[in-house]
């Protein structure tokens, strides 16, 4: 008799038996009732969502990222806006057809309408200089816009031709402040 040969009879002389009743019978409560209804879905969907610890952190997750996009999208300065004396200006500009048109928005700013004293006795004188730049910066074309704000907003536009404008600045002087702003050219 070979060494072969003795692993291969200890191999035939195992015998496994699977008796589920007995398992069953040593099984925790929750294992014999889930033997017993099979497979029952959290009902709900919030629960389905928090059925373990994994779904329970992807879950997690998915509300902060959320809570972070809305915040950053309420609460974030969009480019082309700026602050400065107590007045909020807001800069956009499209390409349409072979023009670009750029609009200046100019009005007190909501927190500060009890500091600008002038805006709410009467008229307040507003120069903008709008500057089309192409991609390397060079200067395009210059246009110089006054006018007076008299209300809750005043709004100075531009038609400037094409050059492959790709952003506008504006040079904003109001009162005793100046402010500059740049927005790129919305050519969709």
């Amino acid at each position: 008799m070979s060494d072969e040969d003795g692993v291969s009879e200890a191999k035939e002389k195992i015998v496994y038996h699977y008796d589920r009743e007995r398992r069953l019978a040593n099984a925790p409560e929750s294992v014999r009732n889930a033997y017993k209804k099979g497979y029952t879905p959290n009902k709900g969907f919030i629960r389905g969502l928090t059925a373990n610890a994994g779904l329970k952190s992807v879950f997690i997750t998915i509300i902060i990222l959320s809570v972070a996009v809305v915040a950053l999208t309420l609460f974030r300065d969009s480019p082309g806006s700026a602050s400065a004396g107590g007045y909020d200006f807001k800069l956009k500009a499209f390409l349409y057809e072979e023009s670009v048109y750029v609009t200046l928005r100019c009005a007190p700013a909501a927190n500060a309408k009890k500091t600008a004293p002038s805006a709410s006795a009467g008229s307040v004188p507003v120069t903008a200089v709008i500057t089309a730049l192409d991609r390397a910066g060079n200067v395009l074309e210059t246009r110089e816009l006054t006018d007076v704000l008299r209300g809750p907003e005043l709004q100075l536009r531009a038609k400037l031709p094409d050059f492959e404008v790709s952003s506008v600045k504006a040079e904003v002087k109001i009162e005793n402040t100046g402010v500059t702003i740049t927005s790129s050219v919305d050519r969709k």
